[in-house]
């Protein structure tokens, strides 16, 4: 779906730059491309780390944003898309999109609540009475969580001396609060919440950990453990973490990727999860990178390193999968060779014999996601119809016209078949 997607997406330019023509001659063209050679706040640019349905959303809010910009430009604006762009509804998108604010603790919860009040526009003011009005907290505790907040801030790696200030009384002001701040404070209150310590270890450390050494390493009483195993339940349910994308049946496949997406979608670009494995890892990357002569740059590094910790973290766990996705058909001798070759390292290093269904899981990965070539040779629109289906139904329904000016005839369930 994602590379029917990204092939496809520049249709939608052609009427985005209707609406501009409909307005002034001067308002930026808006423009929707898969490898930018500089990000613009114009453009809005495929993001391969993300899920389809995260990147149709932040497309949408995108192109909102831009059609209100260009409202507040245009000589003669185009009343069709100034309606759109006020009227315009996140729906339900292909699927349902984790929130991870749910794993949070309570305060964190508030706490990133207010802090993405403060990400909408940089160095934006806000008055302390609509906090107060938005949400159940008095203004003691509204002042208990922004002294936290601004102490969770000096620890953010990547932008320099992100912080929330009362610049006047009932006034505050959020300097230098940006979408990657954003980003490293959701991880950092993830790590640090009870539901997500429960979350790791029951899918990817249960079998290798003792329940009692866990809970011991992470001040969990029992109480708190099957309170949180409860949380976690309802949680994952609501979230439609067990769905399956009907590319296939097997249990064990479909909770691989949503682990993997769950994991890489959180940590990637920001941080490394389960750091003690780093090492050999690295080294399983650089045994896959001399068997198929690659190159990874530092993104498609990253998402690779995650996806093999979540593969060997559940294999160590006694979880195997028992079907592929390519034919065995299809898999060229060489090809064969190389990966069992790379089986052989994982079997020495991890102690994990590796049977062939788990070997085609591996090289059905490094095609996809375009680590390694060839992907027309063993995958056809035979193999893969739904992704075919899916994405003609939606460019379809996107680029209508109709779209801009009613977009409740966007019929986002229409999408399953």
């Amino acid at each position: 779906i994602q590379q029917q997607l990204r092939t496809r997406f520049e249709a939608i330019n052609w009427h985005l730059q209707r609406v501009r023509e409909a307005a002034d001659d001067t308002l930026p063209t808006f423009t929707i491309t898969v490898e930018p050679t500089q990000p613009a706040k114009d453009q809005y640019y495929w993001l391969p780390w993300l899920s389809v349905s995260n990147n149709i959303e932040l497309l949408v809010n995108k192109v909102r944003s831009w059609l209100q910009h260009a409202a507040l430009l245009a000589v003669n604006s185009n009343e069709a898309a100034v309606q759109w762009a006020n009227s315009i509804k996140m729906k339900k998108w292909l699927v349902t999109t984790m929130d991870y604010t749910q794993f949070f603790e309570k305060n964190d919860q508030l706490a990133f609540q207010i802090l993405q009040k403060f990400a909408i526009k940089r160095n934006s003011m806000i008055t302390v009475s609509s906090i107060l009005d938005q949400f159940p907290v008095s203004e003691y505790k509204l002042t208990t969580i922004l002294a936290s907040l601004n102490n969770d801030l000096m620890h953010i790696q990547y932008v320099k001396s992100p912080k929330i200030t009362e610049t006047e009384k009932n006034v505050l002001r959020g300097q230098n609060i940006t979408t990657t701040v954003v980003n490293e404070i959701r991880l950092l209150y993830l790590q640090r919440s009870v539901l997500f310590a429960v979350f790791k270890y029951n899918f990817l450390q249960s079998k290798k950990i003792p329940k009692a050494v866990f809970m011991k390493s992470n001040y969990i009483s029992k109480t708190k453990f099957y309170a949180s195993e409860i949380a976690l339940r309802d949680i994952l349910k609501n979230s439609d973490f067990y769905q399956s994308p009907n590319i296939t049946s097997d249990d064990e496949y479909i909770l691989r990727l949503n682990l993997f997406e769950f994991f890489y979608t959180a940590f990637n670009g920001i941080g490394s999860p389960f750091q003690n494995m780093n090492i050999q890892t690295n080294n399983l990357i650089v045994r896959i990178q001399e068997q198929f002569a690659i190159t990874n740059k530092p993104v498609q590094k990253s998402k690779l390193e995650i996806f093999l910790k979540i593969w060997l973290l559940r294999m160590e766990n006694g979880h195997y999968i028992g079907t592929h996705i390519i034919s065995t058909d299809n898999v060229a001798a060489d090809i064969s060779e190389r990966l069992t070759s790379i089986g052989k390292y994982i079997r020495d290093t991890f102690k994990l014999s590796l049977g062939k269904e788990e070997l085609n899981y591996l090289y059905t990965f490094l095609l996809t996601q375009e680590y390694i070539g060839g992907i027309q040779n063993v995958l056809h629109k035979a193999d893969v119809p739904l992704a075919y289906q899916l994405t003609t139904k939606l460019i379809e329904r996107v680029t209508t016209p109709t779209l801009l000016i009613d977009p409740d005839a966007f019929e986002s369930q229409a999408l399953f078949l």
